[in-house]
């Protein structure tokens, strides 16, 4: 045990019980299964080998696992935690701090104020808590769940699973197939690379698809959702949407209420397909050059396709008149 100054204590080969008592103290247990307590002050404390607890205290400290199968808690004050390499548990506490896990199959759960929390490699299990938080979960199939505050989370490399809290969140696939679920609260999901799945849930909420091939779910709220490239399905739900195929060959399905579909006559080139155009309700809004006389609108069997240069709407279902009054020219 340390005194009230600045104090340097090492473990030695067994399981030790280090504690800093007051003053800025160095805390290293070396071999075997330690505890490190750094108490008031601000601490450096580093388990070193095999499987280790160390508790920050007061103060702004500095915790670092090392390897094995560490447990930090940086408890009150702006704390810095690492992992190391193993599967590391990481508890931030009181304070901003920044809770990186390291190598290895990491649980990450922040604190009471806005924190920094990284997965980095493995298949990392991030929890942001109280305040503004961001997340990234950095290589390996992580999953990232927001709580009470305004969150960003970044699943980065590898399928990732990522769930909004009950504020207003800001969600990120990043590379891999990834998986966005929006909860609470007016939210931004973009799913980034690959093959993406997204679900809005309540609020009204934006969706972007980016590459691949992505679902869109708008859920309750008036939505707008936004394929990207590839071959997208948008399907608004509850709520008056917007709904954006892009390029691609898209199938959009707007839901219930007035819906907004949107393409481009310039750069769209796909066949696209709205399986509910409730006409009369629904719009067709077309940016670009084309006017109304620039297309063709013709039946095929028990639906009507809309045609300009290159690309083409079929419109399910409908076979009464579709006429300008239908439609919204940017």
């Amino acid at each position: 045990r340390g005194n009230a100054g600045r104090d340097t204590l090492n473990g030695d080969g067994g399981h030790d019980h280090l504690f800093g008592s007051g003053g800025d103290d160095s805390l290293l247990g070396q071999s075997g299964n330690d505890t490190l307590y750094g108490e008031a002050g601000n601490d450096t404390l580093r388990g070193g080998d095999n499987n280790d607890r160390l508790h920050g205290g007061d103060g702004q400290d500095y915790l670092s696992g090392d390897t094995g199968a560490d447990e930090l808690r940086g408890d009150a004050g702006t704390d810095s935690l690492y992992g190391g390499t193993g599967n590391d548990s990481l508890y931030g506490g009181a304070g901003g701090d920044t809770l990186n896990g390291g190598d290895g199959n990491d649980s990450i759960k922040g604190g009471g104020d806005a924190d920094l929390l990284v997965g980095g490699a493995g298949a990392d299990y991030l929890h942001t808590q109280n305040g503004d938080d961001i997340a990234r979960g950095g290589d390996g199939n992580d999953t990232l769940l927001g709580n009470n505050g305004a969150d960003t989370l970044l699943g980065e490399a590898g399928a990732d699973s990522l769930k909004g809290g009950y504020n207003w969140d800001s969600l990120s696939g990043g590379d891999g197939s990834d998986t966005l679920l929006g909860q609470n609260g007016n939210d931004t999901l973009d799913g980034g690379r690959h093959d993406d799945s997204l679900l809005g849930n309540n609020g009204n909420d934006v969706l972007i698809g980016g590459g691949g091939y992505d679902v869109l779910e708008g859920g309750y709220g008036h939505d707008r959702l936004d394929g990207g490239s590839g071959n997208d399905t948008l399907i608004g739900l509850g709520g008056a949407d917007t709904l954006t195929g892009g390029s691609g060959n898209d199938i959009l399905s707007g839901g219930k209420a007035r819906d907004v579909f949107v393409f481009n006559t310039d750069t769209d080139t796909g066949h696209d397909t709205i399986t509910d155009f409730q006409n009369g309700t629904d719009v067709i809004r077309l940016d670009g050059p084309a006017g109304y006389d620039d297309l063709t609108i013709r039946r095929s069997g028990g639906d009507t396709i809309v045609s300009w240069d290159d690309g083409t709407i079929t419109l399910e279902g409908i076979t009464g008149r579709i006429d300008a009054e239908d439609f919204l020219f940017g």
